[in-house]
């Protein structure tokens, strides 16, 4: 079994709980919809200086929380209808509001460098359930997934293992770098200085985001390592990269059946 093309795919609807609409409506520009009930956000993360993808964030309907940080600075931005220009270095994230009473549809246009990223995390998430089939799947591991088809369960949970890690692997390959931990050394300090409340010497926070930048490093190498040693998957797929042709692509949808 072959990954499904998806070159001339402008709309792909991911499935619940973390459902959402993404459509490429012009090269580099995706709007972006999240229906009231879905727990969709974009965890904390950065980019490799020569990979900074993200230019531009409209809200367009709804309120966003968003947050931004970087040594020393960190801070969060309520969004309604407007525009927030990403830092090239920050973390960064963005999600519904927590506990908010305001539960509608959230709406935002995204602009950014290079779609590819974007778009072959939509084709994985929706070609998931075809991976212990693929023919690039290694026979050892196909065999597994067919000794699972009594246990239901734990079947699923190693589909979810494997779209995990091969969410890693694409993130890694366009200097996506989500939140791994890191030493929490505002924290000993406070341990260990407990008199001095609210009060921090500078390289603590400092030691703290390059140990955070570190461990997602080191994680997500690790990740794609093993996904791409192990289990035959690749950080970009040319069946999922987007062809453009007249009016930008053809127009297609892809939604879970």
């Amino acid at each position: 079994m072959d990954r499904t093309h998806t070159t001339t795919h402008t709309s792909f609807t991911l499935p619940s709980p973390a459902a959402a609409t993404f459509d490429f409506i012009a090269p580099n520009q995706i709007r972006i919809t999240i229906p009231a009930n879905s727990t969709r956000k974009t965890k904390s993360h950065w980019h490799s200086p020569d990979q900074e993808n993200c230019l531009l964030l409209h809200t367009e309907k709804g309120e966003l929380l968003f947050g931004y940080f970087k040594e020393p600075r960190t801070g969060a931005d309520v969004l309604g209808p407007g525009n927030f220009k990403f830092k090239p270095g920050y973390w960064t994230y963005w999600s519904r509001i927590p506990n908010s009473k305001k539960r509608g549809e959230i709406v935002v246009l995204f602009v950014v460098k290079d779609e590819g990223l974007y778009r072959n995390v939509c084709s994985v998430i929706l070609d998931a359930e075809k991976f212990p089939y693929l023919r690039t799947t290694p026979l050892w591991l196909r065999g597994v997934f067919a000794a699972l088809k009594l246990r239901p369960t734990a079947r699923k949970s190693l589909a979810e293992w494997m779209l995990y890690i091969q969410l890693q692997v694409i993130y890694r390959k366009h200097g996506y770098w989500e939140y791994h931990g890191g030493i929490n050394t505002l924290r000993w300090w406070q341990w260990t200085h407990p008199f001095d409340v609210g009060r921090h010497p500078a390289w603590t926070v400092r030691l703290q985001f390059r140990s955070q930048r570190f461990f997602s490093k080191a994680v997500q190498g690790a990740y794609y390592w093993v996904g791409r040693s192990l289990f035959g998957m690749k950080g970009d797929y040319p069946q999922y990269n987007p062809r453009f042709g007249q009016g930008y692509l053809l127009s297609e949808a892809w939604s879970p059946k």
